[in-house]
C-alpha cells in the first residue's frame, strides 16, 4: 500500500490476495502486488485511510502573552511517520508534536480573540472544531497621567495585560470619546492621544478590538485657573472691562459659564482662548476681591489683589486728643460705601478701638492709646485701604513729678519722672535734666525712669525735658546731691525678741533733707526710720532673733541706693524656755507640747527645731514670742533637757523639766512560770517604741530576760531556764521602773525509782517530778531525816541521789532547791536481808552503841548467833537498855 508493505500478505487464489494493512494515513493510496522477482503490478484501484477527526481542545482558553501548548484530542492522526498539522482559523501551529493516533500537541504563536481548530494529516483534513480556542481578553490596571489640561494632544499611557502581540487596530476611549490616535507598544502598554475636553471626572477608560476591557479608573481635566488680570482697580460704579489670563478655559466655546468679582457678577463672559477671557465688572466696594469661576461641573475660588476704587480721607476732627485714648474722632472724605461696609479706621499704626460708619463721606473712630504728632489716618473698606496725609496728633507729654529729689554727686541715681502722655507702648523717649542728656527708659504712659547726671553742685533747680515721638514736655524741679553715708555708732546694742525699742544711729552723709531713708537690723527693716539730720536717724528695732547682727542705713537712690553698714553691732536676747505643758507624755510619742518662755521672736522663723533629750520634735509651730509648739516622737526617760534651736539665733539653754511617763504593768500572763523557761506576755503602757527602750529583769539576782518588743503596751518576754524562784520582776524603761509579782511553778516529786533501797546505803535512786529547775542549782535530796550522800540535778523533771544508811518502811523523801522544798512522799522502804547478815556483821559489844545511831546498824560487826529472831533480839535488848534510850525516837523507829 503506497510504499509500505502489508504487515501480512496471503495468496488466496489466482485472483485474490489477502493483505493486512499497515498503520498509516492518507487518501488515494495505490496498491502494488509483486510476484517473486518480477516487477510488481500496480492496481488501477486506490485505497484511503480514514480522515482525521478532532473531538476536543485542552486548554480551551489561553493567555495571549505567551507561547502555550494546546493538546488536540481526536482519532486517525496516523502513526507519526506522516506530516501532521494543527490549523486554526487564522494561523498554523509553529510545530506539531505527534503523541498518538488520538493526540497531538500544538506549539502555537501568540494571538487574540477566538479561533476554530482542525487537523491535517497527510493532506487529509479533519473536521473543523468551530470557535473552540479562546485568547484572554485585555485587562487595564492603571494609566498615567490621571489628569491633564483641557487642550488636545495629551498622551496617556495605558497599562495592563493581554493587549496582543502586535498592533491590531486597537481603540481606546475615555468615557464616550475615543482617543485621536492609539499606539500599540507592547502586550502590556498602549498610548492614547487625547482630544480636548472638560470635566473633573471623566468616565472609565475602555479598550476595544481585542475584546472590550473597561477599568474603573477615571480621568480628570484640570479646572480653570486665573494667573493675572487687568486692570488692578475697577470702577465702583461698574462697567470696567476686566481681562483675565490663565489656563484651562477650555476648547471653544469655552467651559467658563460665569464669573463673580467680590459680591457682584461679572458678565457676560467672553471666551478668547484656552488661556484668556474677559467680562464687564459690575459696581461695588472693597479690595483683595475674590473671583469665583463657574463652569459646568463646579466652581473655583481665586483670591486676588483686585480692588474697587479706594476711599479717600480729607480731615479729622478734632485733630488732637489725649494719649490715653478714648476720644471720638470724625473722619471726613468720600467713597466710604453707600451702605455700611463695616469699615476699620486706624490712627498711625494703631487700629481704632471701634469704627462706626455714618455715610459715604463720614465715619467716627474711638481712638486707642498712643503717642506722636503729624500722624496719618487710614480706612479699610472691604480690604480696600485709603491712607491720608498727616492729619492727627496725640497730646504732647506732660512732666508732673521728679522723684527722689536726692542724687549722687557722681551721677547714676535712678530717678522716676511721672506725668502723662508717655504712650501706652514702649516708645522712643529722650530725657534731659538741666543741660545734660541722660539715659532713660519708658515704663508706662505715666512713668519714665532715668539716671541722674554728674554734678558738683550740692543742690540745683533743674529743668526736666521729655521728648516722645518728636513731642516735648518740660517742667522744673529741685534736686539735692549727696555723698556716701557712714554709720559711726548705735545707741542700743541689744533688744528683747519682740523689738520695739528705739536706737539712734549717728554718723555722716544721711542726707540734706528727709528723703524717707531706711535702716535695718540684720536683714530686717526697722519698724520705723525717722530722719533727724545729716548725722542722725532713729530706728524702731524690729522683732527678731540672732546675735552680732549688722546695722545698716540706706538712702533711696536707684538703681543703687547709698548704703552704709556697721557690722556686728546688735544682738537680740537669747531665747529662754521656762516651762513645758504637759510636763510628762506617753512614750509612744505624737503628743503635742507647748514650750513657754521669751525671745522666740515676733514673727515665724524661717526654720527652728525643738530637741527633747536626744530626739527632735516634729511638726514645730511658732505661736508667739513666748510660746512654740511641737509634737514629740517616741521616747523614754525622765528629767530630759528641752532645747529650742532657731536657724537665725543661738539655741536656748536646756530646760530639764520634761519626762516621758513611767511604765505601768497592768497584767502578766501566765502568772506562774515554768523553771525550764517560759514566754510571758506583759500588758501595760509606756513601754517605749522599740526594744532599745526597755529591759525586763528579775529583782533577785538582776537577771535580764530576752524579750520581743511588740508595741508601747505589750512586751513578749522569754524567761530562760533558772534554778531559783524569784517572786518579783521589773520593767525598766530608760531608768523608770515598774514591778510586777510572779513566781515559778511549785517544786513537786511525782515518783521515785526504786522504792526499796538497801539499809546499808549506797543505792542510787531517781526522783521524777516538775520544776526541778532549768539549771543545776545544787539540789539536796533527803530520805527521812537524813540527807542523801550526794544529789545530782539532771533536768527540770528529774534528779539522782545516792542513799545513806538507814532503815524503816514508807520513809518520806523530799527535794530542796534554792530554799524551796518539795512535797513529802512516803515512798521508800529500807530492806535488811536476814538475821544471819546482822549476826555476821555485828558484835555484841557494839550492838548497844548501834541503838544510839541506828543508821550504823547495817554495818555493825557482832558475834551474834547465826540463828536469831531479829525483832525478838531487839526486844530483849530493849529490856536491858536504860529507859531514856528505850523511849527514844530512834529506838522506837528501829524496833518498828
Amino acid at each position: 500500500m503506497g510504499l509500505t508493505s502489508c504487515e501480512v500478505s496471503t495468496w488466496l487464489s489466482d485472483t485474490a490476495v489477502l493483505c493486512k494493512a499497515p498503520s498509516g494515513a492518507g487518501a488515494s493510496i495505490s496498491l502494488v502486488v509483486s510476484l517473486h522477482a518480477s516487477k510488481g503490478l500496480q492496481s488501477l484501484l486506490n485505497v484511503s485511510y480514514h480522515a482525521p477527526n478532532v473531538s476536543s481542545i485542552s486548554p480551551s482558553a489561553v493567555p495571549a502573552i505567551s507561547v502555550p501548548q494546546v493538546t488536540v484530542t481526536g482519532s486517525s492522526f496516523g502513526n507519526g511517520q506522516y506530516d501532521q498539522q494543527v490549523i486554526t482559523s487564522d494561523f498554523t501551529c509553529v510545530s506539531t508534536l505527534y503523541i498518538s493516533d488520538s493526540s497531538l500537541v500544538c506549539s502555537r504563536p501568540r494571538g487574540f480573540g477566538t479561533a476554530s481548530v482542525s487537523v491535517v494529516v497527510s493532506e487529509q483534513r479533519s473536521n473543523v472544531l468551530a470557535q473552540s480556542l479562546e485568547f484572554n481578553k485585555p485587562a487595564i490596571s492603571s494609566f498615567s497621567p490621571m489628569n491633564g489640561p483641557k487642550q488636545s494632544g495629551i498622551v496617556v499611557s495605558v497599562f495592563g495585560t493581554d493587549f496582543g502581540y502586535a498592533d491590531s487596530s486597537i481603540r481606546i476611549s475615555m468615557g464616550s470619546t475615543f482617543c485621536s490616535a492609539t499606539d500599540w507598544v507592547s502586550e502590556s502598554t498602549l498610548l492614547c492621544k487625547l482630544l480636548g475636553g472638560t470635566g473633573r471626572t471623566v468616565a472609565p477608560v475602555s479598550v476595544s478590538s481585542l475584546g472590550l476591557a473597561t477599568a474603573a479608573l477615571f480621568f480628570s481635566y484640570d479646572d480653570p485657573e486665573i494667573a493675572t488680570f487687568a486692570p488692578l482697580t475697577v470702577s465702583r460704579q461698574g462697567g470696567t472691562l476686566l481681562s483675565l489670563f490663565g489656563r484651562n478655559f477650555g476648547p471653544p466655546p469655552g467651559v467658563v459659564s460665569s464669573l463673580t468679582v467680590g459680591q457682584s457678577a461679572c458678565g457676560p463672559v467672553a471666551f478668547v482662548s484656552d488661556t484668556s477671557l474677559y467680562c464687564i465688572a459690575a459696581g461695588g466696594v472693597g479690595g483683595k476681591l475674590q473671583i469665583l469661576i463657574g463652569f459646568d461641573f463646579g466652581t473655583r475660588a481665586v483670591n486676588t489683589s483686585l480692588q474697587y476704587n479706594p476711599p479717600f480721607l480729607v480731615r479729622a476732627q478734632p485733630p488732637v486728643s489725649p494719649a490715653s485714648g478714648g476720644s471720638t474722632i470724625v473722619f471726613s472724605g468720600f467713597l466710604f460705601g453707600s451702605t455700611d461696609p463695616t469699615p476699620v479706621a486706624s490712627i498711625g499704626d494703631t487700629i481704632c478701638v471701634s469704627t462706626r460708619w455714618t455715610s459715604d463721606s463720614s465715619l467716627s473712630c474711638v481712638s486707642a492709646t498712643g503717642v506722636g504728632g503729624a500722624l496719618k489716618l487710614s480706612v479699610n473698606v472691604y480690604e480696600s485701604v485709603a491712607t491720608s496725609e498727616p492729619l492727627f496728633s496725640y497730646s504732647a507729654p506732660q512732666v508732673q513729678a521728679f522723684s527722689p529729689p536726692l542724687a549722687r554727686f557722681d551721677g547714676g541715681t535712678t530717678v522716676t519722672i511721672s506725668g502723662q502722655n508717655y504712650g501706652i507702648l514702649d516708645s522712643t523717649v529722650a530725657v534731659r535734666v538741666g543741660q545734660s542728656g541722660v539715659v532713660s527708659r519708658w515704663i508706662s504712659d505715666t512713668m519714665i525712669v532715668c539716671r541722674s547726671p554728674v554734678t558738683q553742685q550740692p543742690s540745683s533747680s533743674s529743668i526736666v525735658l521729655v521728648t516722645v515721638q518728636r513731642q516735648i514736655g518740660a517742667s522744673q524741679f529741685p534736686l539735692y546731691h549727696v555723698s556716701f553715708p557712714f554709720i559711726r555708732d548705735v545707741s542700743r546694742k541689744n533688744s528683747p525678741g519682740v523689738g520695739g525699742v528705739l536706737s539712734t544711729l549717728t554718723g555722716t552723709g544721711f542726707g540734706l533733707v528727709d528723703s524717707s531713708p531706711s535702716a535695718s537690723v540684720g536683714a530686717t527693716a526697722c519698724v520705723a526710720t525717722s530722719w533727724q539730720s545729716a548725722s542722725s536717724i532713729v530706728c524702731t528695732i524690729p522683732p527678731g532673733r540672732g546675735r552680732f547682727l549688722s546695722t545698716s542705713f540706706s538712702l533711696p537712690l536707684t538703681p543703687t541706693p547709698l548704703v552704709t553698714v556697721l557690722g556686728s553691732s546688735f544682738s537680740f536676747d537669747q531665747p529662754i524656755v521656762s516651762s513645758v505643758t504637759p510636763s510628762a507624755v506617753r512614750t509612744v510619742g505624737n503628743s503635742r507640747i507647748t514650750l513657754f518662755g521669751k525671745n522666740f521672736g515676733a514673727s515665724t522663723p524661717s526654720s527652728f527645731r525643738v530637741f527633747v533629750g536626744d530626739s527632735q520634735c516634729v511638726s514645730e509651730q511658732w505661736s508667739s514670742d513666748s510660746s512654740i509648739q511641737c509634737s514629740t516622737v517616741a521616747g523614754a526617760g525622765r528629767s530630759l533637757p528641752i532645747i529650742a534651736s532657731f536657724s537665725d539665733s543661738l539655741p536656748s539653754d536646756a530646760f530639764n523639766g520634761f519626762s516621758y511617763r513611767a511604765p505601768v504593768v497592768n497584767s502578766v500572763a501566765p502568772g506562774q512560770f515554768g523553771t525550764n523557761g517560759a514566754s510571758v506576755t506583759i500588758i501595760g503602757d509606756n513601754f517605749g517604741q522599740n526594744s532599745s527602750f526597755v529591759v525586763v529583769r528579775s529583782t533577785i539576782g538582776d537577771t535580764r530576760m530576752s524579750l520581743s518588743f511588740s508595741n508601747h503596751s505589750t512586751i513578749l518576754a522569754q524567761l530562760g531556764p533558772v534554778g531559783f524562784r524569784p517572786s518579783t520582776f521589773a520593767v525598766d524603761v530608760r531608768g523608770q521602773i515598774s514591778t510586777f509579782a510572779g513566781s515559778y511553778s511549785t517544786l513537786s516529786i511525782s515518783s521515785i525509782i526504786p522504792t526499796q533501797i538497801a539499809g546499808a546505803g549506797g543505792t542510787l535512786i531517781t526522783l521524777f517530778g516538775t520544776s526541778f529547775g532549768g539549771l543545776d542549782s545544787s539540789p539536796v535530796a533527803r530520805i527521812g531525816f537524813t540527807d542523801a550522800s550526794w544529789t545530782q540535778w539532771v533536768s527540770d523533771s528529774s534528779a539522782v541521789a545516792k542513799s545513806s544508811r538507814g532503815s524503816g518502811l514508807l520513809t518520806s523523801v523530799t527535794l530542796s532547791i534554792a530554799r524551796q522544798q518539795s512535797n513529802l512522799t512516803d515512798s521508800v522502804r529500807f530492806v535488811i536481808r536476814s538475821c544471819e547478815e546482822v549476826a555476821q556483821t555485828a558484835q555484841s559489844s557494839q550492838l548497844i552503841s548501834a541503838f544510839y545511831n541506828f543508821d550504823e546498824v547495817a554495818n555493825t560487826s557482832s558475834s551474834l548467833s547465826l540463828y536469831c529472831d531479829f525483832q525478838s533480839l531487839l526486844m530483849g535488848f530493849a529490856r536491858l537498855l536504860p529507859p531514856s534510850i528505850g523511849e527514844s525516837r530512834s529506838f522506837q523507829w528501829l524496833t518498828t
